[in-house]
């Protein structure tokens, strides 16, 4: 596969992703573990079996112990927190809020790269343009609010700010792992299978009726074939074969997109 068709596979997840917010909020706050069940359950069912289609062999990995344990751990790990944080903030523009602070994993990307390649970087050069996309998320996250409901709002939503801060670190060192240990291996159905049954078990153990109404079907669906199913398997092909330091630059314009899906979708103040 070219660089360029990758770079523009992962400008397409990118595409995708700016449904996330919005579509898993809905979801979690009706039940934060069933429905995300079924719709990880049946994208990982969805990729497995376009894969086996596709090649019909099981590529290696290049470091099968890290690629499968760590890079595949963080996964699941990234995808648990991430909707457990949506589902215990309050309100809908605080889960804007939320999944704007998950969206710090661009730069984190771009932080943790040398760590996992032997690539040169200028850390003052890094440091500035960190500085610089943080801030521009700040910006989006504080323009307008007066200082004391800021305040207010992180105290009320603290848990789910510090989980979806890890979570944030997460997806940056899973999609650093993928890039160095997958070799042509392709985990992205597993690890969505994986996710899905870790909910199945936290649903099971709550012991609620999983909450699925009519008008969820639509949004059950986008979760499951555009931001589950196409979206991961399409970052993943962007990582693994693109150019990452382009990717994690451009990621830096997915909170706007994001947050204008979000406000459209959620109902509420830009």
């Amino acid at each position: 596969m070219s660089k360029t068709l990758a770079n523009l596979l992962g400008t397409l997840a990118l595409i995708g992703w700016s449904l996330n917010i919005a579509v898993t909020r809905r979801l979690a706050e009706v039940d934060p573990y069933g429905l995300p069940a079924v719709s990880f359950i049946a994208a990982g069912i969805i990729l497995l079996a376009f894969d086996h289609l596709r090649s019909g062999t099981k590529g290696k990995a290049k470091d099968p112990i890290k690629f499968w344990l760590l890079g595949g751990g963080a996964f699941v790990a990234y995808i648990v927190s991430y909707v457990l944080a949506l589902s215990r903030v309050n309100s809908s523009e605080a889960g804007i809020a939320l999944g704007l602070v998950n969206y710090f994993w661009p730069v984190l990307i771009l932080f943790l790269l040398p760590f996992f390649s032997h690539c040169r970087v200028s850390w003052t050069c890094l440091a500035f343009g960190m500085a610089l996309c943080l801030s521009g998320v700040a910006f989006a996250l504080l323009w307008g609010i007066p200082a004391r409901e800021i305040v207010a709002n992180l105290e009320e939503n603290r848990e789910a700010f510090i989980i979806m801060l890890a979570a944030a670190f997460l997806w940056a060192f899973y999609s650093n792992a993928i890039r160095q240990w997958s070799g042509n291996a392709n985990g992205t159905g597993w690890f969505q299978l994986a996710s899905g049954l870790v909910f199945l078990v936290l649903w099971w153990e709550r012991g609620t009726d999983l909450g699925l109404t009519p008008d969820l079907y639509i949004p059950l669906l986008l979760h499951i074939l555009i931001v589950n199913a196409s979206s991961y398997l399409l970052w993943d092909l962007g990582v693994r074969y693109g150019d990452i330091v382009w990717l994690g630059i451009l990621s830096n314009f997915l909170p706007l997109a994001s947050v204008l899906f979000g406000v459209w979708y959620l109902e509420t103040s830009p």
